[in-house]
């Protein structure tokens, strides 16, 4: 008999347990919507309040009927419960039924804590709503940067819906591109040779360009020689032969000049690069060179290896001194970023 007992209790221990155990169906907070969107997640923080005469509604869904005498309770985090009262409430409840025994205790300044009871009819399966209208001056939420919990409680079941404001639930990814900007001259000296009264001597180098600046660049170009001064200078005969226009060069007269002779557009960048009007050689408007830098070349986009060919002209009439002459030609690159 001893041994029966024992068995008998060991077989009720067992079904008592798989009882506790036992799982339950969970309800969907299927919607929250407020006034203002308090309730909608990812409201900045400083819109997070609900003051004067607002409304809330609280829709929720359940999966199970709740029977006459049942219990549900819902429970909104961050709501300033102190500024309700139970005369607040209203609810719309499915199969006809009626909230009795309306209860706030439990609630404080932080949350609203709404309890009743199904009463006259069972509460079927569906879709359930509470409405909260403020009754008092002092703010009905007001919410920090945070993650809240709004859950419903029922004899079967139990559902829970998170509100994040102001970000709660975002990462925001950043990261930080360095600015390019490349410059470099295909050689460093351009020898225009012999000047005679016969021709117009030329010599060219070309700039490679690479920048990501999205607005593109500007190639700047000036002269300055031995004296300070802009032109082909002898520092012997301190002679120099001026800058003129590219266009308006010509035999026999003595002038030294610079213009865009091409320019190529790199495959990977955005802009299109041009010579500057004044440095295009077409007769309108050339410019000569001085010792303030000038616009030569620009593009609207970026580039990665543009290039910029100038060509350096040099004449001289009959009776320019003889002598050995130079200038030196300074590039600058802007990024317009």
């Amino acid at each position: 008999m001893t041994k029966l007992i024992q068995k008998i209790t060991a077989s009720i221990s067992i079904m008592a347990l798989l009882m506790m155990v036992a799982p339950q169906s969970f309800a969907t907070v299927s919607s929250i919507s407020v006034s203002g969107d308090i309730f909608t997640s990812n409201v900045a923080a400083a819109a997070a309040t609900q003051g004067g005469t607002g409304v809330i509604t609280v829709g929720f869904t359940t999966a199970n009927a709740v029977s006459v005498g049942g219990t549900v309770t819902v429970t909104l985090n961050s709501v300033n419960a102190t500024t309700i009262a139970t005369g607040d409430l209203g609810f719309t409840l499915t199969g006809g039924s009626a909230a009795t025994a309306v209860s706030i205790a439990g609630s404080s300044a932080s949350k609203a804590v709404i309890s009743f009871t199904v009463g006259t009819a069972t509460m079927t399966a569906g879709a359930q709503s509470i409405t909260i209208t403020q009754s008092g001056t002092t703010t009905l939420i007001t919410r920090a940067a945070g993650a809240y919990a709004t859950t419903v409680v029922t004899p079967a079941e139990v559902g829970s819906q998170l509100a994040y404001i102001g970000g709660a639930n975002q990462v925001v990814v950043s990261a930080v591109v360095e600015p390019i900007l490349t410059f470099s001259l295909s050689a460093n000296t351009a020898n225009l040779g012999t000047l005679t009264t016969a021709g117009v001597s030329t010599a060219t180098t070309v700039s490679t360009i690479a920048t990501n600046a999205t607005s593109g660049y500007s190639l700047f170009a000036e002269s300055d020689n031995a004296a300070t001064t802009t032109g082909l200078y002898d520092t012997v005969s301190l002679e120099t032969i001026i800058p003129a226009a590219s266009s308006a060069i010509v035999a026999a007269t003595s002038n030294f000049g610079l213009y865009v002779s091409a320019v190529t557009q790199a495959t990977n960048g955005d802009g299109t690069v041009a010579a500057t009007a004044g440095f295009d050689n077409n007769g309108a408007g050339d410019l000569a060179i001085t010792a303030a830098a000038q616009s030569i070349a620009t593009s609207a986009g970026t580039a990665d290896g543009d290039t910029v060919t100038a060509t350096y002209q040099g004449a001289v009439s009959a009776v320019q001194a003889a002598g050995s002459y130079a200038t030196t030609v300074t590039y600058t690159l802007t990024g317009n970023f």
